[in-house]
């Protein structure tokens, strides 16, 4: 599973969009306040990653308390930060495909430090085991153990990924416990490690749709609006995922794009919410493994 050429302007990109990353995400915490407006700092986030040369590689994520993923504000909203709780900012920058994604939690009235260190601990134990031939057994086993440890739950059923060109989840896994086949970690590959720590039961179920949507397969289409959608989709995001509100310039986006997620031409991402209800805190780094070793990450 290569994923790295040996030009080196891929690897160029690739430390361009970590960079970009790391300062959006960084902004994005800082500016995640109570009383804020969400769409303002996502749009705000969002405006910083193209400035510095890169584009979003998904619409900046928002997860408050229960919520672990898949949520962005939609277009004309003016929901706001709550005064109490973990918020979880999960930034994913490209540079001509090449993605880093990086993710990291705050802390809405300062009473949620356990829970957001357990995970953060986490990623900080195991990075330095990343290397090619390291075991994913004793990376996810290692999550497990120092989350736990700390009087939490790994989320079972999130776990870190591999990376490609226009592809965000391109098939190597790299589980937050250590139930699990014991493959080891390939040369040349680029990979995000996401621990994501929770006091609920430790999994995550469906919920509504969460504004985000991807590409999914091709089909015959019969109507002008949806093949003209189509189209700007493919244009403005090729294979990534995009956010609703990334179309309302286009007429009647939201009932088109629910058209063509019945259909089955987009994929809809429903929100992933903690199964007993319980915070979830989440921090994530990408990290670009080379031949002999780890070349950089996003931290």
């Amino acid at each position: 599973m290569r994923v790295l050429r040996t030009i080196r302007e891929d690897l160029d990109k690739l430390l361009l969009a970590g960079s970009i990353a790391r300062e959006a995400r960084e902004r994005g915490i800082q500016l995640s306040q109570p009383g804020a407006i969400m769409l303002d700092v996502v749009e705000e986030v969002e405006e910083l990653i193209i400035r510095r040369g890169g584009k979003p590689a998904f619409p900046v994520n928002i997860g408050i308390d229960s919520v672990a993923a898949h949520y962005t504000p939609p277009s004309g909203s003016s929901e706001r930060f709550p005064s109490k709780g973990v918020v979880k900012f999960d930034v994913g920058v490209h540079v001509d495909g090449y993605v880093a994604d990086t993710a990291a939690t705050g802390d809405l009235g300062g009473n949620n430090q356990a829970l957001i260190g357990s995970a953060r601990k986490a990623l900080e134990e195991v990075i330095p085991l990343i290397k090619p031939g390291a075991s994913i057994r004793l990376i996810g086993s290692t999550i497990e153990k120092t989350i736990t440890s700390i009087g939490y739950r790994p989320v079972t059923n999130l776990m870190g990924h591999s990376i490609e060109r226009y592809n965000l989840h391109a098939g190597f896994n790299v589980p937050n416990t250590g139930s699990t086949a014991d493959v080891t970690i390939p040369r040349e590959i680029v990979i995000a490690v996401e621990p994501f720590a929770t006091g609920g039961k430790g999994f995550v179920v469906s919920g509504r749709n969460g504004n985000i949507f991807s590409l999914s397969r091709e089909k015959e289409l019969d109507d002008e609006e949806s093949l003209s959608m189509l189209s700007v989709i493919r244009e403005r995001f090729s294979t990534l995922p995009f956010a609703e509100r990334w179309l309302s310039d286009q007429h009647r986006h939201r009932e088109i794009l629910n058209r063509l997620a019945r259909r089955g031409v987009i994929h809809a991402y429903q929100t992933l919410l903690e199964a007993g209800g319980g915070q979830v805190s989440q921090w994530e780094h990408t990290i670009i493994v080379g031949r002999d070793g780890v070349i950089a990450s996003s931290m």
